[in-house]
């Protein structure tokens, strides 16, 4: 299913960002198409975490050609984190298999057009991760401010479809011949579904009605990605008003960059364990009385740039 017809005539896409929990605790419960965090969670992130609905989450004004390599850095400025680790783009499974047909010889033909090849050198993984000094935040602005397209040159097609043949041929023919479309995953270091970063948001959208992100793969934040509808209706669903809309379609047009349209929940912190350990900070850092813990606790996450504080949405970004 596409999301062609949310999209404005002048490109752009609202779009709604939210935390869901990982693939792996998806499959431990045996149902990948459950979104929703265990009760215990909602709960805390209510409570504590600022949250109205059951998961932390933004709706964002963006451009259809915004690249997904931009938007990672979007994502990050976006929930609070500072492109401290990993990250990859998926399809949700089911869309895998739809395009794929299960098959092996299917999925060699979508490296390069849909997918990355599992052999893509550090070089081209980390070609845009050029922060040096300064506000790290500043830096993540940068990069989806009218972003220039990506020069991951491993992500070209004769260089994916290279990989394949040297998949085929080479070095590699002895494991990689004898392997079934099922043990793809566990040939590559890399996720050899992980999307290519080339493309844009919108080119994604033409495929299927939602995607994923997935930050950091020891605390596992994943995300799911989709366009809730035209951009007008932002307003007639009552996500904010008129004005503030236009506002925000006005400080688009002076900046050339994505805005924020409105935010549920509060921001994410670097290496805190994930959604428990998350939620355990949160517990942990509104004890009443505060105590020597709670300090400790507020004391690291100031460390790691996190404000409980939201500041204004439309200047977010």
């Amino acid at each position: 299913m596409s999301n062609e017809m949310n999209r404005h005539k002048d490109g752009k896409l609202w779009i709604h960002v939210e935390l869901i929990p990982s693939w792996y605790d998806r499959i431990i419960n045996d149902d990948l198409d459950n979104y929703t965090f265990r009760h215990e969670y909602i709960e805390v992130l209510r409570t504590y975490g600022g949250v109205k609905g059951n998961t932390v989450s933004r709706d964002i004004l963006v451009t259809d050609d915004l690249p997904l390599y931009a938007l990672n850095y979007l994502i990050q400025r976006a929930f609070g984190f500072l492109n401290c680790h990993l990250h990859k783009f998926n399809l949700p499974e089911k869309e895998v298999l739809r395009l794929t047909e299960s098959k092996k010889e299917k999925w060699e033909q979508l490296v390069g057009t849909l997918f990355r090849s599992p052999l893509m050198s550090e070089e081209d993984i980390f070609w845009a991760d050029d922060y040096k000094e300064g506000s790290i935040k500043n830096w993540l602005r940068s990069k989806y401010t009218d972003p220039q397209p990506s020069k991951a040159y491993g992500e070209s097609y004769v260089s994916c479809q290279r990989d394949i043949k040297e998949l085929k041929e080479g070095r590699f023919r002895q494991h990689y011949e004898p392997a079934s479309y099922e043990m793809l995953p566990r040939l590559f270091e890399l996720d050899p579904f992980s999307l290519l970063e080339r493309l844009s948001i919108g080119d994604v959208f033409e495929i299927a009605s939602e995607f994923h992100y997935t930050y950091d793969f020891g605390d596992d934040w994943t995300f799911r990605i989709t366009s809730p509808g035209p951009v007008e209706q932002c307003v007639s669903q009552g996500l904010l008003t008129e004005n503030k809309f236009l506002k925000c379609v006005e400080k688009m047009k002076k900046t050339h960059r994505p805005v924020m349209l409105a935010h549920d929940g509060v921001m994410l912190i670097e290496d805190v364990g994930g959604i428990n350990g998350f939620c355990d900070f949160l517990e942990l850092s509104h004890r009443d009385p505060p105590d020597d813990e709670s300090a400790m606790a507020l004391f690291w996450a100031s460390g790691q740039e996190w404000k409980e504080n939201f500041g204004s949405d439309i200047n977010w970004l």
